[in-house]
């Protein structure tokens, strides 16, 4: 078995993994570039050697590039990605980007490749949280928007913020979308005053649903003063972005159900007030 020693021939793809490779297995090279345990002496090339004995995990010689990467590093977040992606770039390493993408679970797209490529200049930081509550391609595409409307030092001091708060992954994904769809210096300002994540959530669903609320309001009212047929519940509700009646009907028998439905045409004009 062939051993390289690192020296400054040898460069290394060190892509901060938050996982690294086991220490109880030797170092791997691919073509003269190690690709694991970044701060060992000694590295495995993998380019012409076949794996016969001793450690557990099994390459094949014939491996590719992307073959070896899946194996050693069998998860990795859109964080670790981005920065994998920028290291190969930086050695004019080419890859099968979508096939390798597709091994993590991420369909490649020009979009996903334009917010990683955003997501690098973020602070290790933020890319940590983000890897940390393992958000996904939907939950950070917004970033896209953000370094397409505002000022990078705006995304930096957002961004940073929200790492720094450590909210849950379900409320951090709310807060990203949220606090994007119209950030200014006044309006990260307020945000910088609040002392947790929970706050920020509130402040900014505020903000977001103050005429959805307002909204909702008037429409659970309206729909109380509707002199509903018996048997029938009616409420107001929300659903996202929209909002309208939910009704549940309870009838024993078929002509049950025509009556209540004859009601209910009688109160038509009441209920297209309803959305008045």
């Amino acid at each position: 078995m062939n051993f390289r020693v690192i020296s400054p021939c040898i460069k290394s793809l060190d892509f901060l993994p938050l996982v690294p490779v086991s220490e109880a297995l030797p170092g791997y090279a691919w073509q003269g570039f190690q690709i694991s345990h970044f701060s060992q002496a000694a590295a495995l090339d993998r380019s012409p050697v076949t794996l016969t004995n001793g450690p557990s995990l099994w390459l094949e010689a014939e491996s590719s590039l992307e073959q070896i990467l899946k194996i050693l590093y069998p998860k990795l977040t859109l964080p670790e990605l981005s920065r994998l992606l920028k290291v190969l770039e930086e050695n004019n390493i080419q890859i099968d980007r979508e096939l390798f993408f597709q091994s993590y679970q991420f369909k490649w797209t020009s979009d996903l490749e334009t917010t990683l490529h955003f997501l690098q200049r973020l602070s290790p930081l933020f890319q940590n949280w983000i890897s940390i509550k393992d958000l996904g391609w939907n939950e950070i595409r917004i970033l896209k928007y953000a370094f397409h409307n505002y000022e990078e030092s705006l995304i930096q001091k957002a961004t940073n913020f929200i790492a720094e708060k450590n909210p849950s992954r379900h409320h951090g994904a709310k807060i990203l979308e949220w606090i994007f769809s119209n950030l200014d210096e006044q309006a990260l300002a307020l945000l910088l005053d609040c002392k947790t994540a929970e706050e920020i959530y509130h402040q900014l669903y505020q903000k977001k649903y103050k005429v959805s609320l307002q909204q909702d309001q008037k429409g659970q009212e309206l729909v109380r003063n509707v002199p509903w047929p018996a048997h029938i519940k009616a409420e107001w509700v929300r659903a996202g972005d929209r909002s309208g009646i939910q009704l549940q009907v309870f009838s024993s028998h078929c002509d049950d159900l025509n009556k209540k439905i004859n009601q209910l045409s009688q109160l038509k004009e009441k209920i297209e007030n309803l959305w008045k």
